[in-house]
């Protein structure tokens, strides 16, 4: 179901205008006298159909609240736990830490659970077990995870975590040996929203494209995007797009065991999961300010600056789609001030299934007055 093709309605019309023309008309029916503006009962008309105005609006909200087009937050909650699909919570990130003696020791040595590495005096992350390093190791391995939850913990590259809150004894240094990954905000509306209305996929006992997207994107709300292909008869690839340093192996990897269960599968179907194809390309471009609007240059490149940054996301966060260089003229024509733009490139490029459109570079060059 694509809810974005779903027509906008309104279960109450807040129209001012049709409110006063009928409650005018019905005064000056009962009372055979005309209203005019400044007339005191004309004033206490135009404040009642303004408070009743208000309160159709709140009602058609309401309402709102109850289809899955519109709800939000707890309303949106509700209608997913009805359909046996709850919002995915938060998570915190984590990784694997190495702990570093002095020098080899002659009895076993062991480092406490919930030894706590600090970053920035802010963040901290403690070991989830008790590590003993045996006599005659320098070393020894374990994970520690954040102490909030939220995707910002994710994306710390190795060596990067070193510092512990208290010394230990006999340990020289600890480090972090893998990215920190797996942290998530609680799943967003718009996401959220996309799984329910798959949900009654997840009882198809059929291998159906549908239910594959439900179950691969149970799996994390860090998934942006699944992408089922089909090459060849009795062939399933599953492209997994997942938000940068959130740790794509893993999440690939969770997916696939998700997808392989014998019940979610068919015994002769050949299944895989993949990353997508990454179609990089250069963006350049150049712009021009009407001179008019000189004295608000500072806001105005802001503003191209955020708009195309916008822009290039939204390409990277779902798999197909094209970049086509005209949607963004259109895009920083829309801004007050631009006055012209010129692309130096790319030229149109196509995206295919499978594939997702990621920005290496970005140049933007401003060319003043116009």
């Amino acid at each position: 179901m694509n809810l974005a093709e779903v027509p906008e309605m309104n279960f109450l019309e807040p129209d001012t205008k049709e409110l006063q023309t009928r409650f005018v008309a019905l005064y000056e029916e009962m009372t055979g006298r005309t209203l005019y503006p400044g007339n005191p009962e004309r004033l206490f008309i135009d404040t009642l159909v303004a408070a009743l105005v208000h309160t159709r609006a709140g009602v058609d909200q309401a309402y709102k609240q109850n289809t899955l087009k519109y709800a939000s937050g707890a309303a949106l909650d509700l209608l997913g736990t009805r359909r046996n699909c709850q919002r995915l919570g938060s998570n915190r990130a984590r990784a694997i830490f190495q702990f570093v003696l002095t020098d080899v020791q002659l009895e076993a040595v062991g480092i406490p659970k919930g030894s706590i590495i600090i970053v920035d005096n802010v963040l901290e992350f403690a070991t989830t077990a008790d590590l003993m390093i045996a006599p005659g190791s320098l070393s020894g391995t374990v994970e520690a995870v954040a102490n909030e939850p939220g995707s910002d913990k994710n994306g710390f590259l190795p060596g990067q975590l070193h510092k512990l809150a208290r010394p230990i004894a006999v340990v020289a240094k600890v480090i972090n040996v893998t990215a920190t990954e797996g942290g998530a905000d609680a799943e967003p509306d718009e996401q959220y929203r996309e799984r329910i209305a798959l949900a009654a996929y997840q009882y198809s006992t059929a291998v159906t494209i549908d239910s594959i997207v439900y179950h691969a994107r149970s799996v994390s709300q860090n998934i942006l995007d699944v992408q089922v292909v089909s090459p060849r008869p009795g062939r399933c690839e599953v492209y997994v797009l997942v938000k940068d340093g959130t740790g794509s192996d893993t999440l690939q990897q969770q997916v696939a065991e998700v997808l392989l269960r014998d019940d979610r599968r068919s015994g002769t179907m050949d299944l895989v999961v993949v990353p997508p194809v990454v179609v990089s390309y250069r963006l350049e471009f150049r712009w021009w300010l009407h001179a008019s609007q000189q004295r608000y240059a500072e806001q105005i490149a802001a503003q191209v600056n955020d708009r195309v940054h916008q822009w290039t996301e939204k390409l990277s966060a779902k798999m197909g789609r094209s970049v086509v260089p005209s949607a963004l003229v259109a895009l920083l024509h829309g801004i007050d001030g631009v006055a012209k733009v010129e692309i130096v490139g790319p030229e149109y490029l196509v995206v295919d299934e499978g594939q997702v459109a990621r920005c290496s570079e970005t140049v933007i060059q401003d060319m003043g007055l116009l």
